[in-house]
C-alpha cells in the first residue's frame, strides 16, 4: 500500500517528481466528511519522504510535499489509524480487522448481487488481495450473528464462519487463525465487556427515548446532562467513555442539522429505541475499542476496516489509543471539541472535563 512510488510534476518548471513515502498524514475529519460531498475537490495529501529526486537530482534530508488526490471511487472502506484514517490504497499497515459489515458485503458479492456500492465496494477490495496483507475478523466474532451474549462454542463458530467466508474472498491474503488458546484468551475478552455492555445498553435503552431523540433546547441541556450523569452513575458506568462521550455528542448538537452530529449518527436515538438498537451501537463501539487497544499491544497493529463514516468520525476526533497499565489495557482518548457540535470549543473542554473528573 505504502511501497509504491509518487509520481508528480512541478507546476513552476514542468520537471518530474519522484517520491517514495516514508510517512502520510492521517487525514481528519475535515477530509472525511469532504468524501461525502458531491464534486469533492480531492483529499489534502501531505507525504513525508527522504528518498525523492526532482528531475534528475536527488533531494536531500527530509522534504515535504503537499498535494491533492482523487480516486476512480470514493475511498470507502475507511482504514482507521493512528490519529485518524486513510483509503486503503494509501494505508500505512497491511494488517486489518475485518467487522461483519465487511463480511456481509463480501457475501452479497459471492451472491452475485450487482449495485453502485457493490462495485465501490469490489474495486478497493482487490487492493487487499496481495501477499503480505493479513486479515483478521475477531470483531465479527465478538458481535456475534444472533446479537446477544454468546457462549464459548458459538464464538469459535463465529470466528470459524467469518474465516472461511473470508479465505474464499482472497486468493493472495492471509486469512488469521486462532488455535485453541488464541481462541480462549480473545473469548476472556468478550466476557470481560459482556456484563458492562449489558449495563450500557441498559442506560442507552433509558437515555436515548426520552432525551435524545429530539433536539434539546439550550436552556434544558444543563438538567439533561446532569440526568445522564446520575443514569451512568446509577449503572456503574464511567462518566469519560466512548458511550458517554457518544450520548454527550447527541445531547450537544446543532439544530441546524449543518454539522456532523457523530454521537447521534452512531446512537440513532429514537422514540422506539430498544435494546436491540442499543446492540447494534454498542457493537460498532467495540470494533472501535478492539482496535484503539491493539495500538498498545503491537509494535505493527492492525487497523480496522469499516464502512461506517460515523464510526471513522468518531475514531478522527477521538484520537484512541491502548495503553497499558497495572490494572490491564486501556484506552486514551484525545478529544476534539468537533465532537460536539452545539457548543463553543471552549465549553466543549469544560465538559470534557467534567466528565474527566466526576
Amino acid at each position: 500500500m505504502l511501497d509504491a512510488t509518487f509520481q508528480f510534476k512541478e507546476l513552476t518548471t514542468g520537471n518530474d517528481l519522484a517520491v517514495q513515502p516514508d510517512a502520510i498524514a492521517p487525514f481528519d475529519l475535515e477530509a472525511l466528511l469532504g468524501t461525502q460531498r458531491e464534486g469533492s475537490p480531492g483529499l489534502p495529501l501531505s507525504i513525508r519522504s527522504t528518498e525523492a529526486r526532482l528531475g534528475d537530482e536527488n533531494i536531500q534530508g527530509q522534504a515535504t510535499i503537499t498535494t491533492t488526490i482523487e480516486f476512480h471511487q470514493s475511498p470507502k472502506p475507511y482504514v482507521l489509524v493512528p490519529g485518524g484514517w486513510s483509503p486503503l490504497a494509501l494505508s500505512p499497515t497491511r494488517h486489518f480487522l475485518i467487522d461483519r459489515n465487511i463480511l456481509s458485503l463480501l457475501g452479497q458479492l459471492e451472491s452475485g448481487i450487482s449495485n453502485p456500492r457493490l462495485e465501490r465496494f469490489s474495486w478497493w477490495w482487490t487492493l487487499l488481495d496481495q501477499s503480505g496483507v493479513s486479515l483478521n475478523p475477531l470483531p465479527s466474532a465478538f458481535e456475534g450473528g444472533r446479537q446477544q451474549a454468546l457462549s464459548y462454542e458459538e464464538f469459535v463458530k463465529e470466528f470459524d464462519s467469518a474465516v472461511e467466508r473470508l479465505r474464499r474472498a482472497v486468493k493472495e491474503a492471509e486469512v488469521v487463525r486462532l488455535g485453541e488458546e488464541g481462541l480462549r484468551a480473545a473469548f476472556a475478552e468478550v466476557q470481560a465487556v459482556q456484563s458492562r455492555q449489558s449495563r450500557e445498553a441498559d442506560f442507552l435503552v433509558a437515555i436515548c427515548p426520552a432525551t435524545l431523540a429530539n433536539v434539546v433546547k439550550r436552556e434544558h441541556r444543563r438538567q439533561a446532562c446532569e440526568e445522564i450523569l446520575n443514569a451512568l452513575q446509577e449503572r456503574g458506568l464511567d462518566s469519560f467513555s466512548l458511550v458517554s462521550l457518544c450520548v454527550m455528542s447527541a445531547l450537544y448538537r446543532t439544530a441546524s442539522g449543518g454539522d456532523y452530529p457523530i454521537g447521534q449518527k452512531l446512537l440513532k436515538p429514537t422514540l422506539g429505541y430498544t435494546h436491540q438498537d442499543a446492540y447494534n451501537a454498542l457493537s460498532d463501539l467495540r470494533h472501535l475499542e478492539i482496535a484503539a487497544i491493539a495500538t498498545g499491544l503491537f509494535l505493527k497493529p492492525p487497523a480496522l476496516l469499516t464502512e461506517d463514516t460515523a464510526l471513522a468520525a468518531l475514531w478522527t476526533v477521538l484520537r484512541p489509543k491502548g495503553t497499558i497499565t497495572t490494572q490491564g489495557c486501556a484506552l486514551v482518548l484525545e478529544v476534539d471539541p468537533a465532537l460536539f457540535t452545539g457548543l463553543h470549543p471552549r465549553d466543549a473542554e469544560r465538559l470534557v472535563q467534567l466528565l474527566r473528573n466526576r
